[in-house]
């Protein structure tokens, strides 16, 4: 009508019934709003299991695959992409976990990482936060387990892990540089802790 405006409130908004399945936590169907979306059913559920993958969580809407979500998006880069909207009916699987790395020595975030089978090792330093400024860039360590049992390698430079395939259970360790305070005292003209 012309002249006319017109207002619409939305009162209410119906459930919806989504099946939780793969390596998550508690799996089952779940009651959830009409506007939850991937990461709000896998608030619901209780998240991925032990040996469930961060980095790869499909939505199926009529036996298709619509969307991979990837959590690491969310934890490690702080973006707000919570996937799209569900429907009645969705399925969301999570499959199981990829390559588990682990990093420890002189990085900022030590710990264990998931990484896609398309990501090197570097990828695994970025996740941690990089490195300090202690690191010893000369004392690279990386080990794998390999067909004939654990090999351990050298790295001379940490760019070379950007040429490293990652598989599961693959270790990087940094080593710190040793500071150590040394008190100077006596005939000395300035005494002191160095």
């Amino acid at each position: 009508y012309i002249g006319v405006e017109a207002f619409t409130t939305l009162t209410n908004v119906r459930d919806i019934q989504v099946l939780v399945a793969g390596n998550v936590l508690n799996p089952g169907p779940y009651v959830l709003n009409g506007n939850s979306t991937i990461f709000h059913a896998l608030s619901v559920a209780g998240g991925p299991s032990k040996g469930g993958s961060y980095r790869a969580i499909n939505l199926s809407r009529e036996n298709k695959v619509i969307e991979t979500f990837d959590l690491y998006d969310i934890f490690i880069f702080g973006k707000s992409s919570f996937g799209k909207r569900l429907r009645s009916g969705d399925i969301i699987f999570i499959e199981p976990s990829q390559n588990i790395i682990s990093v420890t020595g002189a990085v900022k975030r030590p710990g264990r990482y998931e990484l896609t089978n398309k990501e090197s090792l570097y990828k695994a330093i970025s996740f941690s936060n990089g490195l300090t400024r202690y690191a010893d860039l000369e004392t690279i360590k990386y080990s794998s387990i390999g067909p004939d049992g654990i090999i351990y390698e050298d790295v001379e430079d940490i760019s070379d892990l950007k040429n490293i395939q990652s598989q599961d259970e693959d270790k990087i360790y940094i080593k710190s540089i040793n500071i150590r305070n040394v008190a100077i005292t006596g005939a000395v003209k300035f005494p002191g802790t160095y």
